[in-house]
């Protein structure tokens, strides 16, 4: 029988199971697509993408297509980000949440999840341009073209719009998609004023808790205070 002091079985196999789970180098995203049935429907079936490396849940932009933003932010009395609202607990995502772009490089963020790292021309392999619009909702000829638009702040700015276009060209033998990320002009009026029904609104919200790897931590506690309560017990012999 195990002494007092020698650790238990079930701790060494607990510890040895989360070191196998821990990452061994940078952060891969994990991208998971959920279906939260107290918002408005998405057409591809799951109206969220959770990203497990911002810890941010991304809105479909599909299910705030044509929306305004004054519709959203309330400005018109009905504010769609508030208690009862239709994307209650959601808000505008920064520019630096959607592009990641900074002067001195890139950070983590939606676009760098996909592999995302120009804001002109070319941007990536066209099956990520793909895939990311599967995600994040398509507009118009999906079937080989079709992008995604949608409305951003900058730096919590709500007064200062942006929007961002990713495009998905299989054109001239070349596979490939562009990204245009657009300061405050005429068209992002059209845009804020929900005159377009083929632009969303890039709407986020942290990733419910607790995560995966907090209930492991959970169950290993358990089975410390377990394996400490028989160590504890007293021995008995038979004679």
């Amino acid at each position: 029988m195990p002494s007092p002091s020698q650790p238990a079985l079930p701790v060494l196999t607990f510890v040895a199971c989360l070191l196998l789970l821990l990452p061994a180098g940078p952060a891969l995203a994990v991208l998971t697509e959920v279906d939260d049935l107290s918002l408005p429907a998405s057409p591809d079936g799951y109206n969220i993408t959770e990203d497990d490396v911002t810890g941010l849940a991304w809105l479909d932009l599909t299910v705030t297509a044509g929306r305004s933003y004054d519709d959203i932010t309330g400005v018109d009395g009905s504010d769609e980000l508030g208690p009862g609202g239709d994307f209650e607990g959601f808000r505008y995502a920064t520019d630096l949440e959607v592009t990641g772009w900074t002067p001195s490089g890139q950070i983590d963020s939606l676009y760098s999840n996909w592999g995302f790292n120009s804001i002109f021309s070319s941007i990536g392999p066209y099956s990520n341009v793909r895939d990311f619009l599967s995600y994040l909702g398509c507009f118009n000829n999906c079937g080989s073209y079709g992008f995604a638009q949608g409305i951003y702040v900058d730096d919590m700015d709500p007064l200062d719009l942006s929007w961002a276009m990713t495009e998905a060209f299989p054109s001239s033998g070349h596979d490939w998609g562009s990204v245009q990320v657009h300061p405050s002009n005429a068209l992002t009026s059209r845009v804020a004023n929900g005159s377009l029904d083929t632009t969303g609104h890039y709407l986020v919200r942290a990733i419910p808790e607790p995560s995966h790897l907090a209930q492991l931590l959970s169950g290993g506690m358990f089975l410390v205070v377990l394996a400490r309560r028989k160590a504890s017990r007293p021995t008995r012999r038979r004679i």
